[in-house]
């Protein structure tokens, strides 16, 4: 990849969540970076929430470890229903009339474990 993403944490003894990252830019299929947390130890949970024109590729999935609840499902999301949850997600999706999909994803279990990144295709 051709993107350099710098994200300065504050550490100490709190147990805490981090605020969602947004990484925007073009490209012809799904990227998330998990490789590079594999440098940290201990558990995790990496939950990814995806929305898409179309289901994405289940075995590109599948083989960075991820998993579906369930696996492979996706829910219709019209436009209108985007507004309330970011109107910066409207904007990616304006040029589209159809339903999109919304699926979730998630990683539970040791860094150390992550191998790959996730790069999956849209399918139809």
């Amino acid at each position: 990849m051709n993107y350099w993403v710098i994200d300065l944490l504050d550490l100490d003894s709190t147990e805490k969540s981090r605020d969602p990252l947004i990484y925007r830019f073009e490209t012809p299929y799904l990227y998330f970076p998990l490789k590079v947390s594999s440098v940290n130890s201990g558990r995790t949970l990496i939950d990814i929430i995806t929305i898409s024109i179309n289901r994405l590729d289940g075995q590109a999935i599948e083989a960075a470890g991820l998993e579906g609840i369930p696996f492979n499902k996706y829910y219709d999301i019209s436009i209108p229903d985007l507004i309330d949850i970011s109107p910066e997600i409207v904007d990616l999706f304006a040029a589209i009339s159809s339903p999109l999909k919304i699926g979730r994803h998630f990683y539970q279990g040791y860094l150390s474990d992550l191998s790959k990144d996730l790069i999956a295709q849209e399918i139809e």
